[in-house]
């Protein structure tokens, strides 16, 4: 509980920088396009707990991400961040980027103002590579995917993958891909996918409780603190094989 306190402490410290101090007092209600303010403090602590020293982010908005992971990396001893967001001029005015300056994270920040499927592989080319890869851009499973697969070239082995809105079908099912058919293991509680129907909510309650304490502790961490954020760590550079077995519960 007391590095949870901590990496809520800072990330409010560095939301009142960047926005004001009714940010922190408001936590992320006070800021548009904003990650649940716990979710934040899940970001930051995550790269703080796994020494992450650079990092790539695809979705920017207004910053409140790039925020939690710049100063992680800063605390962690300082490297470099890339943002790529197509919209962060046309759509959200800079806004980011200002919250980046107001907070004095700008000086290791890369904007690549591109679309995900352009950006990522210029990163390629030129040789990046990351500790860190934050999945936040077009919630359809085709982008999801193609961010999961330029994420893993990105990433060294040993790095972080976070996922947001997990809970989305389509990109629930990316993540099953990556769980099912490549080397990662899963850091944050378990992804689930959103269910509509009251009585599939509660049957799925049900399910968990049979599977023991251990999985209702999961369950409401997943609920009360991860939200729809996942984690996974990269175990090995490996490709899925040609003709690999069908798997159909992704």
């Amino acid at each position: 509980m007391t590095e949870t306190r901590d990496a809520e402490e800072t990330v409010a410290a560095v939301l009142a920088r960047a926005y004001g101090a009714e940010a922190a007092t408001e936590r992320t209600g006070a800021v548009r396009d904003a990650m649940r303010f716990e979710e934040l403090a899940r970001v930051y602590s995550v790269i703080r707990e796994n020494g992450c020293r650079s990092a790539v982010e695809i979705g920017m908005a207004g910053g409140t991400s790039s925020l939690a992971i710049g100063q992680a990396l800063a605390d962690n001893g300082g490297g470099p961040l890339v943002s790529i967001d197509p919209f962060q001029h046309e759509t959200y005015g800079g806004r980011g980027l200002a919250a980046l300056r107001a907070a004095d994270l700008a000086t290791a920040h890369r904007l690549i103002e591109e679309p995900d499927y352009v950006g990522l592989p210029r990163l390629l080319a030129e040789g990046f590579r990351c500790d860190f890869v934050l999945v936040d851009g077009w919630h359809s499973f085709d982008h999801t995917f193609a961010n999961f697969f330029y994420a893993d070239l990105l990433l060294r082995d040993r790095g972080i993958l976070m996922v947001h809105d997990t809970a989305m079908p389509c990109v629930f099912q990316a993540c099953r891909f990556l769980e099912v058919l490549k080397p990662y293991r899963l850091v944050s509680p378990p992804v689930t996918r959103q269910l509509d129907s009251v009585v599939a909510r509660v049957l799925r309650r049900v399910r968990v409780a049979l599977q023991g304490a251990e999985a209702v502790r999961l369950a409401k961490a997943r609920r009360e603190q991860w939200f729809a954020l996942g984690a996974y760590q990269k175990l090995a550079s490996r490709q899925v094989p040609q003709n690999h077995a069908a798997v159909t519960d992704f």
